[in-house]
């Protein structure tokens, strides 16, 4: 789990996910609770729901981007729906 806890993946560097992605993938223990980890993340104010978008648009690694994709994808709409209304009440204001 060490490499998890790196500089790129504490957000120091705007393309985390795709790190923990590989690792995930390369460990079927940890395949099944990708999900979950990033949503830690997301929970501890680690990751922004800026990079976690990026990521599920354009920065999933080859390895595995269809599975981990469709399991984030209730997550990934969650974040945009949410960020859609916070621009709105931006706008409002």
């Amino acid at each position: 789990m060490r490499a998890l806890y790196d500089a790129d993946v504490l957000g120091l560097n705007p393309t985390p996910t795709p790190r923990a992605q590989v690792y995930c993938y390369e460990d079927s223990k940890l395949l099944k609770v990708f999900q979950a980890i990033v949503r830690a993340l997301y929970d501890a104010d680690v990751l922004g729901e800026d990079t976690i978008i990026w990521w599920a648009k354009k920065g999933a690694h080859p390895k595995g981007r269809n599975v981990f994709q469709r399991d984030m994808e209730p997550f990934i709409k969650w974040l945009e729906e949410a960020e859609a209304e916070g621009d709105e009440e931006e706008d409002e204001e």
